[in-house]
């Protein structure tokens, strides 16, 4: 079962001081550190990122799926020891598993694409500009202009009755490491809370419990790109997710399949 504990402390962005997740190795035991800037709920990391930070330890290639469960709110500017253990990279904390993955299974199709001018519109519809309980999230806070500020819309539903939502992102030079594209962490990233948002995060506040991903091609620097998300089925706590990145004109770069944990708003200080 995917569990959270419970989160009160406040994250304060702290600009670009790092762009990507910090890989250490102390006494030959590599270690995973977020820090504060790639926060989701404020005092821990932004699950996609901190998924995309374990994917690029188990390899980070390019058309692999990997699956990556958060068993605890990863902690911020905290070394966590890296270690394989029965077929998964775990990190722990505290003698605790925090988030643990493996390579995964193929996934299923991606929510289908919008056009860039339907997305804009769709932004505009973006429920955390009235109401956010995570306004200094990396990906979709509205109080990181830092961030990712990918901004998740209502547009309307599929042939099946599915809710979806999409937006626009272009990525900044700020969270690359070459100049040219995207990190892989923050690719993850931007696949995550589109999902949340397909749930109607502003009615019901969820976290993420699962994300199995896969990046096709990292973006580039400045391209005009497509978020969406789609909602699936809902059993008790845990709602499904799926979420698909795309560019301008179609081509899909990286789609995720999620599992979402609801949670009391007082215990992520909501």
């Amino acid at each position: 079962e995917v569990t959270h504990d419970p989160i009160v402390a406040h994250c304060l962005p702290e600009g670009h001081r790092c762009l990507v997740s910090e890989i250490q190795t102390e006494t030959d035991s590599p270690t995973l550190l977020i820090p504060h800037r790639y926060c989701g709920p404020p005092a821990s990391g932004n699950g996609g990122y901190t998924s995309g930070a374990l994917a690029q330890l188990l390899g980070g290639e390019l058309s692999t799926p990997y699956t990556i469960t958060l068993r605890q709110p990863p902690p911020l500017e905290t070394a966590m020891p890296v270690r394989p253990e029965e077929g998964d990279l775990v990190a722990s904390h505290l003698g605790k598993t925090v988030i643990q993955g493996h390579v995964g299974e193929p996934l299923g199709p991606p929510p289908g694409f919008l056009a860039f001018k339907d997305a804009e519109a769709a932004q505009a519809r973006y429920a955390g500009h009235a109401f956010h309980p995570f306004a200094t999230c990396f990906t979709c806070g509205t109080e990181r202009p830092d961030g990712l500020q990918i901004f998740a819309g209502p547009v309307d539903s599929e042939p099946t009755g599915e809710r979806r939502v999409a937006a626009t992102w272009i990525p900044h030079e700020s969270v690359s490491t070459d100049g040219l594209t995207a990190s892989l962490e923050t690719t993850w990233a931007a696949l995550d809370c589109p999902g949340a948002w397909a749930l109607a995060m502003e009615e019901r506040l969820v976290v993420l419990g699962r994300i199995t991903g896969r990046i096709d091609a990292l973006p580039q620097i400045g391209m005009p790109l497509v978020v969406v998300g789609r909602t699936g089925r809902t059993e008790g706590r845990k709602s499904y997710a799926s979420t698909a990145l795309y560019t301008a004109t179609g081509e899909l770069l990286g789609q995720a399949d999620q599992v979402w944990i609801a949670v009391n708003p007082r215990d992520f200080g909501a």
